[in-house]
């Protein structure tokens, strides 16, 4: 990289050959490029790839005054005029290979429908200089706009689902509370098959942490004699809430739900119920007509990783995962018992047995890599951590 002085005094520069700012003027070469962008929505992000020295901010922020300004860098050597962008991402250093997380990272920062509004810009001049890494880029870019555009589907797909499931809600929920942040550690129990090595652990050490359940996990712990202080779901599909079969019998777990989870009325009615709010959704709309509060929560694919933004927001001291296995196993894939086993067993025989029917499970890894990326791509402000099998 070699900087220079251009015409009109501002610093300009080249990689390779390459020029990356005008010879003469930047900031006009900036607005120029500014005024060609040409935008047929109110952008609420707009990310730029690899701007070099940002000229083209100033600019940016008159044409979208209201959108969020993100850029992803190709080059460390423009790190000083960072602090011109609200976000930024970075490419370098980074491969689909060694560290796929650049498609996380802007998922996770922006959102399905953020993806949505964003108005995604190239620097053309930063395009030949740093070309495998614009590819790199922009193929991640691809990936978060058919991610967000598969997510907005569902969502569109379920809403009747939810709807009903919040009106459900409002007319059997009878018994609310909130959460007293605290200070205590949290222990999540998620129901990989890695949670049967963990039951000693927490056994010994119950009284030390907040034990919070994911629904599938509820079984195998009441099963073994722990009883979590916690029980948590978000699902709105009809099969789970069969997790939930537990609380039937055992009133005194609180449960943390969502308006559009799937839960059995006679659990609404008789259980301690800890609302979750996403922030969006018109299932959200339904509960707070009908007057509730809740805490708020950040909606993800999983169980597990609604669990994780609702344990930092819950306490300052430090969260631990048991059963957060991230990889598919042989046979069962959650510690058993597990309700949803429990009614599938029931149709199993000679001929179509229990491993042919767990066997898509054990080479279905797509589900099972989304969560894992998701999970790998976030630092969780160095509070979380994955106790794996047989931890000492």
């Amino acid at each position: 990289m070699e900087f220079s002085t251009a015409t009109n005094g501002e610093t300009t520069c080249t990689e390779n050959g390459f020029r990356l700012h005008s010879s003469y003027n930047p900031s006009k070469e900036a607005e120029r490029f500014c005024n060609t962008v040409d935008c047929s929505f109110h952008p609420r992000y707009v990310l730029v790839t690899e701007p070099a020295l940002s000229y083209c901010v100033p600019f940016l922020k008159k044409k979208f005054s209201n959108a969020i300004l993100c850029c992803i860098r190709f080059s460390k050597e423009f790190e000083s005029t960072n602090s011109s962008w609200d976000k930024i991402f970075y490419a370098y250093g980074k491969s689909q290979k060694t560290n796929p997380l650049l498609e996380e990272e802007i998922f996770n920062f922006m959102g399905d429908e953020g993806i949505s509004a964003c108005l995604f810009l190239s620097w053309k001049p930063s395009e030949n200089p740093f070309k495998e890494l614009y590819e790199f880029s922009w193929e991640e870019i691809k990936k978060t706009v058919l991610k967000s555009r598969s997510v907005l589907a569902t969502r569109t797909f379920f809403s009747k689902r939810w709807a009903k499931n919040a009106l459900r809600f409002s007319m059997f929920c009878k018994n609310t509370a909130l959460i007293k942040n605290g200070t205590s550690d949290i222990v999540v129990c998620a129901s990989g098959l890695s949670l049967k090595s963990d039951i000693p652990f927490l056994k010994k050490y119950r009284k030390r942490f907040f034990l919070i359940a994911v629904s599938s996990s509820l079984s195998p712990l009441i099963f073994n004699g722990i009883t979590p202080d916690l029980c948590i779901s978000t699902d709105g599909g009809y099969w789970a809430k069969l997790h939930l079969v537990p609380l039937c019998n055992s009133k005194k777990i609180p449960l943390a739900l969502p308006g559009e989870a799937s839960c059995f009325a006679s659990i609404l009615e008789n259980t301690e119920i800890i609302p979750i709010f996403y922030g969006d959704g018109c299932s959200e709309e339904i509960l707070k007509a009908s007057g509730y509060s809740g805490h708020s929560a950040f909606r993800n694919g999983s169980v597990s990783g609604t669990a994780a933004y609702f344990s930092l927001s819950i306490t300052s001291g430090k969260i631990f995962y048991c059963g957060l296995d991230l990889s598919f196993s042989k046979g069962f894939s959650h510690t058993q018992p597990n309700e949803l086993e429990k009614r599938n067993s029931i149709f199993d025989n000679r001929t179509h047995t229990s491993e042919t029917r767990n066997f898509s499970s054990e080479i279905n890894t797509v589900s099972i890599n989304i969560y894992k990326n998701w999970f790998s791509s976030n630092d969780f402000f160095g509070r979380i951590f994955r106790l794996s099998d047989n931890f000492k």
